[in-house]
């Protein structure tokens, strides 16, 4: 949606009528009373300048990633002189973004490709994960790898727990480790919400995990029927498990790949801060920014429109409250009304009716032709055409006030907190792998054990 493709309402005095936003100065005299204030600034939304030059802003409805559609954007401006920006996501990110999301990756491969059944469990509860990540924002893309992290992790102690209590009949199978590793998913979950401050839609997370539930189940299933199976197929004795005298526990290989591995993340430790820590003078655009208007009534509704208009600001953009004073004044002065705002709770407007009886004599009366009501309210939801402002803020789900805020690039300085997060998302496959504690309290590794397991090694 651009300026040449943005609609606004208008009155004709007979119909309403539809006015391209870049086609008002044209269609209306200067001083046409149908001009209100909402048609005056709606410019706004399309036209921002950073100083140095004017830019056009466009808006495009898809449920893309930020990233994928970058890519996109990228092989359809390859041969065109246009310089274009996506807000959600700044090009210079992308970097920064694969950069963090490779190194976990990297760490995700090597620390749990062992046991082959375990792998397939794993990468089934992932697809979700996938689709998620692919469907969403950033948020959504940086959440991916450690909640992926978490999720071998559980996977993998929740297959031992499944095969110990099912195939093997085990009467109490060690439960610890599946508690706590159930216990640092749901963390990581939680905490990657918060971080994001609950911008990814919640209810998508859950559908994630009923998926993996559901897989888990199938697996339960599988080990179920496994004896029947081999009964069927003459196997007489229940299948054996190797039990080692010493738990060994090294996810990661050590070796070459080890060191290599920890090399890697020391380079990304120091140089990604490094970057967030950068300023470097690149003109950042003030576009219009959707924030949140936390209303307590019906929406829509008159009290509701009363509470959005007195959460704006005088730098604010037109927001829909704007848009309810926009269509009531356009209404009004088809009837010779010039009020312009938001209209009175059951306001109507009346126009007189003139009849003649038999006797020839004339009565005056009125018909009330318009009443702002809750049904005008319900209404209006349905008004504006599918490519108009109006409809991009009704789709947003809840009340808006729209103000310009200054586009944050990869190259900005970022607060201390956000630096601190990058170092915890950063060394959580360390603190797992390499933590006694952790160690101590997932498989009862104490300090003679893995004295004993170094000797060993």
């Amino acid at each position: 949606m651009s300026q040449y493709t943005s609609a606004v309402e208008a009155t004709n005095f007979d119909r309403e009528i539809q006015v391209m936003q870049s086609e008002i100065q044209e269609r209306f005299d200067p001083d046409d009373p149908r001009i209100d204030p909402y048609m005056k600034s709606l410019s706004a939304y399309f036209y921002v300048n950073d100083g140095v030059n004017n830019w056009n802003v466009m808006y495009i409805r898809t449920r893309l990633n930020p990233v994928y559609l970058s890519m996109l954007l990228a092989g359809i401006f390859k041969d065109s002189k246009v310089e274009w920006h996506i807000y959600e996501l700044e090009r210079t990110e992308i970097t920064l973004v694969i950069s963090i999301a490779g190194t976990l990756f990297l760490f995700l491969l090597l620390l749990f490709f062992t046991d082959q059944t375990w792998r397939i469990v794993m990468f089934s509860g992932l697809i979700p994960w996938i689709s998620w990540a692919a469907g969403g924002g950033i948020g959504s893309f940086m959440l991916f790898f450690p909640c992926a992290f978490a999720w071998a992790m559980f996977s993998h102690e929740l297959l031992v727990f499944m095969k110990n209590r099912i195939l093997f009949k085990w009467e109490e199978p060690a439960k610890k480790p599946i508690i706590v590793t159930a216990f640092l998913y749901g963390v990581t979950i939680l905490s990657g919400i918060l971080f994001t401050f609950a911008e990814i839609p919640v209810y998508s997370i859950f559908f994630v995990i009923l998926v993996q539930a559901l897989i888990s189940g199938i697996y339960a299933l599988y080990l179920a029927i496994m004896p029947w199976w081999k009964k069927r197929n003459h196997l007489s004795h229940r299948t054996f498990q190797a039990v080692t005298l010493v738990k060994k526990y090294n996810p990661v290989r050590r070796g070459k790949w080890d060191r290599l591995t920890l090399r890697i993340m020391a380079i990304f430790l120091v140089v990604i801060p490094c970057m967030r820590l950068m300023s470097i003078s690149v003109p950042r655009q003030m576009l219009p920014v959707p924030e949140k208007a936390y209303i307590n009534a019906w929406w829509p509704s008159h009290e509701a429109m009363t509470s959005l208009k007195q959460k704006g600001d005088e730098g604010s953009l037109p927001d829909l409250s704007d848009y309810a004073a926009h269509i009531a004044f356009q209404e009004r002065i088809a009837y010779g009304g010039m009020e312009y705002g938001i209209p009175e709770k059951d306001e109507e407007i009346h126009m007189p009716v003139f009849t003649m009886d038999a006797s020839g004599k004339i009565t005056k009366s009125r018909l009330n032709v318009i009443s702002f009501n809750s049904a005008w309210y319900d209404k209006l939801q349905a008004r504006p055409g599918d490519d108009s402002v109006a409809r991009m803020l009704f789709e947003q789900g809840s009340p808006m006030t729209i103000r310009m805020r200054k586009q944050r690039g990869a190259t900005d300085p970022y607060p201390v907190w956000t630096i601190i997060m990058n170092w915890c998302i950063l060394l959580w496959p360390l603190l797992i792998t390499h933590s006694r504690f952790f160690l101590t309290i997932l498989h009862g590794v104490d300090k003679d054990t893995q004295l004993l397991l170094r000797e060993l090694r």
